[in-house]
């Protein structure tokens, strides 16, 4: 050999780059996000609850979010529910709810706060199916909820909300 050790990204490394990246607010942020997510997946390791989280931060704190449809945050949000229903590897928690709706809520969309309104009560439901303390609506969901309903939000959405 030549002496020369070849080291293998792990679930760490790729944690701390798509941490740094989310960190970064530059505007292409959450696009080199995505594409961590997925090269993940060419070393054999499957994204974690934080890793899916960091890619969402980093639409919420990226320069470019008006270029960028939420609704791609929301896809992610779908991998991860996708997966903890075929396996259970990975759960949709308050955080990535929470994140996916401050995506919503930075929007400008006239839907905004319907979707944002729809998650919030999606989660409430598995909350109240499971038990599970990490599908309780938080305080964090609720302002982003509210956030998002003080933009562009209509009665009808307030009372949903409530």
């Amino acid at each position: 050999q030549s002496g020369r050790l070849i080291a293998r990204p792990d679930d760490f490394s790729f944690g701390l780059v798509l941490r740094t990246i989310s960190n970064s607010g530059t505007k292409d942020a959450f696009i080199q996000a995505e594409s961590i997510l997925k090269l993940m997946g060419k070393f054999g390791l499957m994204p974690r609850e934080k890793h899916y989280l960091a890619a969402m931060r980093a639409f919420l704190l990226s320069a470019n979010q008006n270029d960028i449809d939420p609704a791609s945050v929301e896809s992610i949000l779908d991998v991860v529910k996708q997966r903890y229903k075929d396996d259970m590897s990975v759960k949709p928690n308050a955080a990535i709810y929470s994140a996916c709706v401050s995506a919503y809520a930075k929007s400008n969309s006239s839907k905004s706060s319907q979707k944002a309104v729809l998650l919030l009560e999606e989660l409430k439901t598995l909350y109240e199916e499971t038990g599970d303390p990490d599908f309780r609506p938080d305080n964090v969901m609720y302002g982003a909820v509210l956030d998002s309903i003080s933009k562009n939000g209509t009665e009808e959405s307030v009372n949903q909300s409530m």
